[in-house]
């Protein structure tokens, strides 16, 4: 009698910490659910990420910090570099000092000045509806130097443009081009290298060309136009899923221009993010079930 006393004891013992193992199992894969799921976001965002671009100046490892105000030599610097580039009179027209700050970068090693001299540009145009995070202000002019005076990074534009080409002008050309249902016209830095950038118009519209792989979405189409000649400098795709038409730090992608026979997302790079991030949901959310499933059933065996 006492040794199936014994034997029992054992057993339910036994049993306990099966059950507290499995217990820790599914609080442990239930983490890892709710991990994915966090990370969902966060992985699509990055996905749907068009081309590289931005300025640039600094270092992730680098430490920053605030120096004393550059010197009248080195604002000299950064406006005879703008007048050099784009002439003394249109200078004297379209642009004006409005920031003169320094920076102390520190690695491991060593440290360097940096000095950022900003710009006003006035554009006779309205340049609201431009996107920071996609395309870098038109109304604003960065000149970044280092302690000697010598130009290290520029961020304006490539040449003195004339605004020939007003936003409803833009809007006719996209519409001689094949355009119907005009939704607006933004002014967009397009093509930005370290000679700087163009200006252009982005004229979107509500004319579906294509349907999305993510939610079978609606996509659209729309065109630059370049600011002073009116020439048509490339074609975009807007994704409502995607906040900017075919853009990105980089600026305005120009040069694409697609058959309008045959709507092929993946002729333009921001319809292959979406495909890719398309995929990277349905991984996720197969993962996610899979999850669940395993979560189920080890729930039940452990309630037996």
């Amino acid at each position: 009698m006492q040794q199936c006393e014994f034997k029992n004891y054992i057993n339910a013992w036994d049993y306990k910490i099966k059950e507290k193992q499995m217990q820790r199992n599914i609080l442990l894969m239930l983490g890892m659910v709710i991990i994915l799921l966090a990370a969902m976001p966060f992985v699509i965002a990055q996905s749907t990420e068009v081309g590289e671009g931005g300025s640039g100046t600094v270092a992730p490892s680098t430490a920053s910090t605030r120096a004393s105000k550059p010197d009248q030599k080195i604002i000299n610097e950064a406006e005879d570099f703008l007048k050099k580039k784009l002439g003394d009179s249109y200078y004297a027209q379209f642009i004006t000092v409005t920031s003169k700050e320094s920076f102390k970068d520190c690695d491991k090693t060593s440290c360097t000045i940096r000095n950022e001299i900003t710009f006003s540009y006035k554009i006779p145009f309205s340049t609201e509806g431009v996107d920071p995070h996609f395309s870098s202000q038109p109304d604003s002019i960065q000149i970044t130097l280092d302690s000697n005076g010598v130009v290290q990074n520029y961020l304006g534009p490539k040449k003195p443009y004339q605004f020939l080409v007003d936003a409803e002008q833009a809007k006719a050309k996209a519409k001689t081009y094949g355009l119907q249902k005009i939704t607006g016209s933004v002014l967009n830095t397009a093509a930005i290298t370290a000679d700087g950038y163009e200006l252009v118009w982005a004229v979107s519209s509500d004319d579906e060309i294509a349907r999305g792989s993510v939610m079978n979405e609606p996509i659209y189409r729309g065109v630059y136009v370049d600011i002073d000649s009116g020439e048509i400098r490339g074609e975009y795709r807007i994704n409502p899923l995607i906040e900017v038409p075919g853009g990105s730090s980089g600026g305005a992608q120009l040069g694409n221009f697609f058959a309008e026979d045959n709507g092929d997302p993946e002729s333009q790079p921001q319809q292959k993010a979406t495909k890719r991030s398309s995929a990277l949901l349905w991984i996720l959310i197969g993962v996610v079930a899979v999850s669940m499933l395993i979560f189920g059933i080890a729930y039940k065996k452990s309630r037996k």
